[in-house]
């Protein structure tokens, strides 16, 4: 995805393929998983608790997917647990 805003992909799955109903749409299928969990990996994430030479990119949180909507999605991170935000047009 050269060229493209790093929430470019975030976006298209939820404003255009679930239309924004995030947490509110059926389970998510295997494939639509594994974009997330690609989109989400484009993040770094740098710890404000030490000194990250190298800073690890959040992984999708996939036992959280209640907390999913259309503008952040739950992710993990050194630190812990934590959410993945964007700009939302709403």
């Amino acid at each position: 995805m050269p060229g493209r805003a790093l929430d470019q992909e975030l976006k298209e799955i939820f404003a255009d393929e679930l239309k924004g109903s995030g947490s509110r749409g059926p389970p998510w299928p295997p494939e639509l998983l594994d974009r997330m969990r690609s989109a989400v990996t484009l993040h770094v994430h740098g710890s404000a608790n030490r000194d990250d030479l190298w800073p690890a990119p959040p992984v999708l949180d996939a036992s959280r997917p209640a907390e999913a909507d259309e503008a952040w999605v739950p992710v993990l991170t050194p630190d812990g647990p934590g959410v993945l935000t964007w700009e939302n047009s709403d």
